[in-house]
């Protein structure tokens, strides 16, 4: 593989679904799975924090979200636990991909926003009215941020310009 390796995404989510990448030391990196962590920062399965579940599911916005959105995270959590199932959504993007050339590799944690409607929020969510800035635009400040691009953005290091 030479270059990266991405499916057309489903425009309801903001995540790509499976797909390849290889790094600068010629490795292919496959995934990701988006599952359901229950430690902000719990890197392994048995990552568990009761306050931040206990946040989670006392957020009026996850159950809907839950609600409308529970046949993805059952395939999502089906790929994650089932090498197998895991590869065979590989395949559909390299057919002649082997269980065998699948192994094992890190996890990583992507925090998603949630609005109270159960909305899925993508990298930033612009309020007028809320937080002062130097110019008459005021803004939300978001609290976790979805991506990199979210993070290293010239918004999220607290300008007040925006497009229009």
């Amino acid at each position: 593989m030479r270059h990266p390796i991405y499916p057309v995404p489903d425009p309801r989510l903001p995540f790509l679904g499976v797909h390849f990448t290889r790094t600068i030391e010629g490795h292919v990196h496959a995934g990701p799975n988006a599952v359901l962590a229950l430690k902000r920062e719990g890197y392994a399965r048995t990552d568990v924090s009761t306050r931040d579940v206990a946040e989670m599911f006392g957020f009026v916005g996850f159950w809907r979200m839950a609600g409308r959105y529970w046949g993805t995270g059952l395939a999502e959590l089906a790929r994650s636990l089932s090498k197998a199932a895991f590869v065979r959504a590989l395949q559909r993007l390299v057919p002649n991909l082997r269980a065998e050339d699948v192994v094992p590799g890190g996890s990583g944690v992507r925090a998603q926003a949630v609005d109270r409607a159960g909305r899925l929020i993508g990298d930033f969510k612009i309020v007028e009215g809320n937080a002062r800035c130097t110019s008459s635009t005021r803004l939300r400040p978001r609290r976790r941020r979805a991506s990199v691009s979210a993070v290293t953005s010239p918004v999220a290091r607290g300008s007040c310009s925006r497009a229009d």
